[in-house]
């Protein structure tokens, strides 16, 4: 088997995140935490993507939801701890919001 040019394999390997990051952003906004962790555990999916024109980003999801393990899941990968929607809310103001003080300890 012939080896891929170099320009192909890194082709696949943007196309491999591009899928990861859409699949984390699908799984956070439906809330299914227990298979984002996993995602983002083992692919290094990314935590920075801004989901539709709210400007909201996984991080925010999880602080609305009060989900701490996917906060400090998504912290623990850079994530946008100050992050501002397009309404000017943070992770911090969400978790707040919704009176989730344990999720928004390390926010």
């Amino acid at each position: 088997m012939v080896a891929a040019p170099a320009s192909l394999s890194r082709a696949r390997e943007l196309l491999k995140e591009e899928h990861c990051g859409a699949a984390s952003v699908s799984l956070a906004q439906k809330g299914d935490w227990g298979r984002y962790l996993a995602l983002i555990k083992h692919s290094g999916s990314r935590v920075h993507d801004t989901i539709g024109d709210g400007g909201w980003r996984t991080i925010h999801f999880a602080a609305q939801q009060g989900q701490l393990v996917a906060v400090r899941a998504i912290l623990a990968q850079s994530g946008p701890v100050n992050a501002t929607d397009a309404f000017g809310n943070t992770p911090l103001i969400l978790a707040a919001h919704g009176a989730h003080w344990e999720t928004a300890r390390p926010i």
